[in-house]
């Protein structure tokens, strides 16, 4: 960023949660089976449980750490998660993840959530 911003973390939590319980709704009232239902319900308590996660980063954002380094926490996480996962459960399981992303990439969702969080210019939080 070049200049210091605010997120509202508060709103953030509140808008975004709200927003997974509408497109978890929609996407319930649309799917066709038991199986479609369990998927839509392991996306919202997935989705709910990043929630948190990502507020996390905002409020680094607006204490004024460095992007570089949350960049790289954020990017550590992740790859973390990725290997974790794949001591656990297996190379295939992986190989499925990856398919799977490629597929989200390519737009290949039924429903998907989008909460704008806009900075204000300002200090620290």
């Amino acid at each position: 960023m070049t200049a210091h911003v605010h997120y509202d973390v508060e709103d953030m939590i509140r808008r975004s949660r709200s927003e997974i319980d509408k497109a978890s709704a929609q996407a319930m009232a649309g799917a066709p089976d038991e199986d479609s239902r369990r998927f839509v319900e392991f996306q919202r308590r997935m989705q709910q449980a990043y929630v948190e996660g990502h507020a996390e980063m905002l409020r680094l954002f607006n204490e004024g750490a460095p992007d570089e380094m949350i960049a790289r926490t954020l990017a550590l996480i992740l790859c973390g998660r990725i290997t974790t996962y794949e001591k656990m459960f297996g190379p295939e399981f992986l190989a499925l993840f990856g398919w799977q992303m490629q597929r989200v990439r390519s737009g290949n969702v039924c429903v998907s959530t989008e909460v704008e969080i806009t900075p204000v210019p300002g200090g620290r939080a």
